[in-house]
């Protein structure tokens, strides 16, 4: 349900946050009705009712606390900070930094949620800029697993890297995502000036005015001809750039908020029991009152043609000094976000959650099983098995039901299989499909999935095991290790190591008695008590004749560097030898 939420509206009309931009009121008027457009009466009134307390409790916010704010500061204990000056050093960085973008998606209440992140474990969310700098993510196609392309209406959806947000349209399962990224960074700029002193000027037809300044307080008006300034900063009466902490902006003037507020509400509960009492006949009728009786409320019709802004310092602020944009640049880039979960069946069900239901969907979002929901929180392990904090269950697709699991572990494969171990964690592992019938009378003392290959281990010998539980023997082998690097997996037979294919041929036969994984198709292992670096195919590129080596060492590309008996004898990743630094 892509929820309207009318205090969230209220607020934003009434910008009690920070806005980059001033507008009017009878704009914003007709932006909050025409958000209607798309709404059921029954949707308008489910929502009023449930929103209309939160606006009650937003009332709280305006007992005095803004003024608390306002406090003296002494010398000692002001924060200075610097001038604005024009910085573009870091845009290089900030468009390439999109290479590995991924998203998490999952459903709710018939709509997709996604949350942004990299793959990067080392970035968390976009680079920071600065001031002068803006930055915009606008979608341009959304790739559905269905294999439809959506490019109309999309580029409003919010790409977020620190929250997941709804509001991406209707449950269907969302293969990629093409983004457009642009910065815009300032190139030329204006600087004005008020304070106690001199507190007004004019500017670009209109006037600013610093009303008042109390301690740490400082609150001016601009008309709302002006512009937003991109940059506003506070000074001591010694003229030093004190730190800003906080700040808000707003169309109605300090002190009269609380009022109009209270106003707001007492017409919503009007217009909660016209909703409830039916009085509307559509939403086109609902709307029609609206926009007649919103007229009367006094924020609507405020007329003083002033935007009003209050700023708190890190110290006694005697002047205030606006930036506004003259001359602006803009960069863009293209990048392209993958969602997380691999959709790789066909007939894959992705789950979705509402007020009292479990619905499974297909890739087209057709609902296909609907479960009663008894406040179980899903997670997909894969295919149809799922779990939460408690316990695992199995989508029974022929009843049409959940059933819960009670084994001690499930472990699902990238094969389509699933290891279960029924009471702990000494019990043989037994193998099942997806439909939970077991694949026979096997059972594996130990799985391991390197990339997507599957081996079990039993009767002290490895196989292979396929998608319909097929059994292929890895003879030879009494250790496989995680990792499948240059299509080699490496392997040990007792005390010696070697390398096997995806398929399980033995392609270097264990014989060195220390080695490790493939990385650019060398490695190095050690054979007779001496190191060398080898290829996919076992032979020998160098004879180190070394007996000691880490790999702790990476160039500047992050690539492995071979360093011998603590850095006496360097290699590259290509097996080259590095010559010493005098």
């Amino acid at each position: 349900m892509n929820k309207v939420l009318f205090i969230t509206l209220f607020l934003i009309i009434a910008g009690c946050s920070n806005v980059q931009t001033q507008t009017k009121n009878n704009e914003d008027l007709d932006e909050f009705i025409s958000a209607l457009d798309d709404k059921s009466l029954d949707e308008i009134k489910e929502e009023m009712n449930i929103n209309i307390k939160q606006f009650e409790a937003f009332l709280n916010f305006f007992d005095g606390s803004f003024s608390n704010s306002i406090k003296s500061i002494k010398k000692e204990d002001e924060k200075y900070g610097e001038e604005f000056k024009i910085d573009t050093t870091g845009i290089h960085n900030a468009l390439n930094q999109f290479n590995s973008v991924v998203f998490d998606q999952y459903f709710e209440s018939y709509e997709s949620h996604l949350k942004f992140s990299f793959t990067n474990t080392d970035q968390r969310r976009p680079l920071e800029l600065g001031q002068g700098i803006s930055q915009t993510f606008s979608p341009t196609k959304i790739y559905y697993h269905s294999g439809e392309i959506k490019t109309d209406s999309v580029e409003n959806y919010m790409v977020d890297f620190s929250f997941d947000r709804e509001g991406w349209g209707t449950a269907k399962p969302i293969d990629s995502i093409d983004i457009s990224y642009e910065l815009a960074y300032i190139k030329d700029y204006d600087s004005v000036e008020v304070s106690n002193k001199n507190n007004k000027t004019n500017y670009k037809g209109g006037e600013i005015k610093l009303v008042k300044t109390d301690n740490n307080y400082a609150y001016i008006t601009l008309s709302d001809t002006i512009a937003s300034p991109f940059v506003v900063q506070g000074y001591n009466k010694e003229g030093k750039l004190i730190d800003r902490s906080g700040s808000s902006s707003n169309t109605i003037a300090p002190g009269d908020s609380e009022g109009i507020f209270s106003e707001m509400l007492k017409y919503l509960k009007i217009v909660q029991e016209k909703l409830n009492d039916g009085d509307f006949k559509s939403t086109a009728d609902f709307q029609k009152y609206l926009r007649k009786h919103l007229n009367n409320i006094d924020y609507f019709n405020d007329k003083d043609g002033l935007f009003h802004r209050e700023y708190y310092f890190y110290g006694h602020v005697d002047a205030i000094k606006l930036l506004f944009s003259k001359d602006t640049e803009n960069e863009k880039v293209k990048f392209t976000a993958h969602n997380t979960h691999p959709f790789n069946a066909i007939d894959e069900l992705f789950n979705m959650s509402t007020d009292d239901s479990l619905i499974f969907l297909n890739a087209n979002g057709a609902h296909q099983i609907k479960i009663k929901n008894d406040n179980i929180s899903l997670v997909n392990i894969s295919g149809d098995y799922y779990e939460d904090n408690e316990y695992y269950y199995h989508l029974n697709r022929v009843n049409k039901s959940l059933d819960t699991l009670l084994v001690y572990n499930l472990v699902a494969y990238k094969n389509g299989l699933a290891g279960i171990q029924p009471e702990d964690e000494n019990d043989a592992i037994e193998l099942f499909f997806s439909n939970y019938k077991p694949i026979g009378p096997k059972k594996y003392d130990k799985l391991t999935e390197v990339g997507e290959i599957l081996f079990g281990f039993r009767n002290n010998s490895y196989f292979i095991i396929d998608m319909m539980g097929n059994e292929t023997p890895v003879p030879n082998v009494t250790r496989v290790y995680d990792g499948l690097s240059d299509n080699r997996i490496l392997v040990s037979n007792g005390d010696l190591i070697g390398f096997i294919d995806p398929k399980g041929k033995s392609v270097i036969p264990p014989k060195y008695e220390t080695a490790e994984p493939f990385e650019d198709g060398i490695t190095a292992a050690r054979f007779n008590g001496t190191y060398k670096l080898i290829d996919v195919n076992g032979k020998v590129l160098v004879d180190t004749e070394e007996s000691y080596m880490n790999f702790l060492s990476k160039d500047d590309q992050g690539r492995r560097i071979y360093k011998f008996d603590y850095g006496s004898k360097t290699y590259n990743y290509k097996g080259d030898l590095i010559p010493k630094q005098d």
